[in-house]
């Protein structure tokens, strides 16, 4: 039986996102299984959010749901977003100048995590940049030329990334240890998902952004961006 390394709940949160991008996609993916039908992925999205709500004592919620798949499809563009703003700073003001506002923004601290694709570094750095972008600094780089809904789409996305985390910190420390009869179906369910994933992935190859959806460690990494796991949970 395939076994999996992860805590029972965020299996089964990753599990969730990605049955979603998989319906949302069924219909291309149909062609490789004849049983991948709109049906199917609605069965399977129920299948795991029962074992969620009877196994582990918890519900997920709609919201931290969108939230979660919202962040997956969204961090490819973030990452660029941050990086031009990066590069026109650079270009528009003294090396000088440039460091020091980088700097205050935590680009110095998170940049290179961000660009090497880890989450919880893309994280900080969009917390940082919130809290570090001013008016009075928004104003000095629009001022030089950097468009401002550059820094609209930025601040957008950290209060999305920001609003799931919350969600996910409290959800994390709802659940509970599933009885032993739950393993079997925790199993088959990330089995059936895994395939999937390595179908999905092999898919999407050449469109890298939709390859992401069905990387199943990345959609766990993306949900685990900036929380500290508590002790004493283990795996099957």
């Amino acid at each position: 039986m395939v076994k999996y390394k992860y805590e029972h709940i965020d299996m089964l949160l990753a599990a969730s996102v990605v049955v979603q991008y998989f319906k949302k996609y069924v219909k291309e993916l149909s062609y490789i299984r004849s049983y991948w039908t709109p049906e199917f992925a609605d069965s399977l999205a129920m299948r795991i959010a029962k074992a969620m709500k009877d196994y582990l004592g918890v519900e997920y919620p709609v919201d931290l749901r969108k939230s979660i798949a919202k962040i997956v499809e969204i961090s490819p563009t973030t990452r660029r977003d941050l990086a031009f703003v990066m590069r026109q700073i650079q270009e528009l003001f003294s090396k000088e100048e440039s460091d020091a506002i980088l700097n205050h923004l935590g680009y110095d601290r998170y940049f290179e995590e961000v660009i090497e694709y880890d989450q919880e570094s893309l994280v900080h750095l969009l917390l940082t940049f919130n809290s570090g972008m001013t008016p009075g600094l928004r104003r000095l780089i629009t001022d030089h030329g950097i468009n401002p809904p550059l820094i609209d789409r930025i601040h957008e996305h950290a209060g999305i990334f920001q609003f799931a985390n919350q969600k996910h910190k409290q959800l994390k420390k709802e659940w509970h240890q599933p009885p032993e009869e739950a393993h079997d179906e925790f199993q088959n369910i990330y089995k059936e998902v895994m395939l999937i994933c390595r179908i999905g992935a092999i898919f999407y190859q050449e469109e890298p952004d939709k390859r992401d959806l069905f990387i199943f460690a990345k959609v766990v990494h993306t949900i685990n961006a900036g929380y500290t796991p508590e002790e004493g949970k283990s795996d099957v």
